[in-house]
């Protein structure tokens, strides 16, 4: 079952990161992994995973629609090797928001707030403060 063993979910995890750090994905496992795979969670968890892919390929339109019509300013950061919510769909999202801030992060997946902690936390507090942050 997907995700119904730690070794799975271990590989899973790695995934999410441009270059896995075995202790990085070790703490990952010990705290998310029971939370994310017992009943009902479960269940919920894998919804969310395969409902959110499909709807960025099979509802794309609806959701950039929705998108445009918001007013206020939205912060979009995305790691460019991130293998879980690819760039193009992270390029049609800011392309939709009308009051976009796009940051990108080269070397990331899709931690970018774990792998580069200190970088989204700047743009974060300048975003948040109402200035740009530097890129």
């Amino acid at each position: 079952a997907l995700l119904g063993c730690a070794p799975v979910y271990r590989v899973a995890m790695a995934a999410c990161f441009h270059r896995p750090d075995p202790a990085e994905i070790d703490y990952h496992v010990r705290w998310a992994y029971d939370a994310r795979t017992a009943w009902p969670a479960r269940a919920a968890y894998l919804a969310t995973l395969r409902g959110t892919g499909r709807d960025l390929v099979e509802r794309g339109e609806v959701w950039r629609r929705v998108l445009r019509t918001l007013e206020h300013p939205a912060l979009v950061i995305h790691g460019r090797a991130d293998r879980i919510v690819l760039p193009r769909h992270g390029e049609a999202v800011m392309e939709a928001l009308p009051r976009r801030i796009a940051r990108w992060i080269d070397a990331c997946g899709h931690f970018p707030h774990i792998e580069h902690a200190g970088t989204v936390n700047e743009w974060l507090a300048a975003f948040l403060a109402g200035r740009p942050a530097a890129r």
